[in-house]
């Protein structure tokens, strides 16, 4: 089961099936603020799995970031709920930049799990 669902609450949330937990999990990211300027421009974010809090990181730019997953935090049911969590989730017009109405928080150019 595959699914990704954006949420009010300021969280992305990806939702799948790991199919081995007794390893060590590598989430590898490249993401970046939306904008370079205003409140977009000092965006963090928090990587959660499965309700435990795993990395935390301020994306002043373009980064490639890599997340560990213990083991322990995929269940025996082998389910993996990763929640990105970001500082700043909202519409460039909100903040009077332009006319973009589109909700945005951070940009998410690659995900990758080993």
């Amino acid at each position: 089961d595959r699914s990704g669902t954006l949420t009010s609450d300021i969280v992305a949330r990806l939702r799948g099936i790991y199919l081995d937990n007794r390893r060590e999990i590598f989430l590898t990211a490249v993401v970046y603020p939306p904008a370079s300027e205003g409140p977009f421009a000092a965006q963090t974010v928090s990587i959660e799995c499965n309700g435990r809090r795993v990395a935390h990181y301020s994306i002043p730019e373009r980064a490639e970031i890599t997340a560990i997953i213990p083991t322990g935090v995929v269940g025996d049911d082998r389910l993996l709920h990763i929640d990105f969590r970001v500082s700043v989730l909202g519409s460039p017009s909100d903040f009077g930049i332009g006319n973009d109405h589109r909700t945005i928080g951070i940009g998410l150019e690659c995900l990758k799990l080993e």
